[in-house]
């Protein structure tokens, strides 16, 4: 007797767009949040980061003091799980004394920009002093960077 198997796949998208904001159906997910972040490429300039506000938002439903600690525990695997669907993660990051490097906007990487690509190639540099980066993951992050092909413009 053959055994079978049943998997399911959506291929809706994970957010709904309200004018100029957009809420997740399912809360966080990698690929709802690389959806916005290629939404917020496709904005005007000043709007091209998503700040965490706006992620804690989205994927939360309130920007909160909790919903915006939600996004910044989740920064890191997001970071990883983007590296293996080729693409990388620009964090930005507040400087002061109160804020302790607190993370406070994201952005998926556009590789025709050079002062994007120098502050993507500072930011690697810190993460591997800290090691929060594998050897591995940090070959691939690497290659994205200095790739000519603009890698935040296809999902996969």
């Amino acid at each position: 007797m053959e055994e079978k198997v049943i998997t399911r796949v959506s291929d809706l998208p994970k957010l709904i767009t309200f004018g100029r904001k957009q809420k997740a159906k399912n809360g966080w997910s990698t690929k709802g949040v690389l959806e916005h972040l290629q939404w917020h490429l496709a904005q005007r300039p000043s709007k091209r980061w998503c700040t965490i506000d706006c992620a804690a938002a989205t994927f939360f439903n309130k920007n909160t003091i909790t919903g915006r600690e939600q996004v910044r525990k989740r920064v890191a695997l997001l970071f990883k799980n983007l590296l293996l669907r080729d693409f990388f993660l620009v964090i930005e990051k507040k400087k002061g004394p109160k804020h302790h490097e607190q993370i406070s906007a994201l952005k998926l990487f556009v590789a025709n920009e050079e002062q994007e690509k120098e502050y993507a190639q500072a930011q690697l540099e810190k993460m591997k002093l800290r090691k929060e980066v594998s050897d591995e993951l940090c070959t691939e992050a690497e290659r994205i960077i200095n790739s000519l092909i603009p890698a935040a413009t296809e999902m996969k």
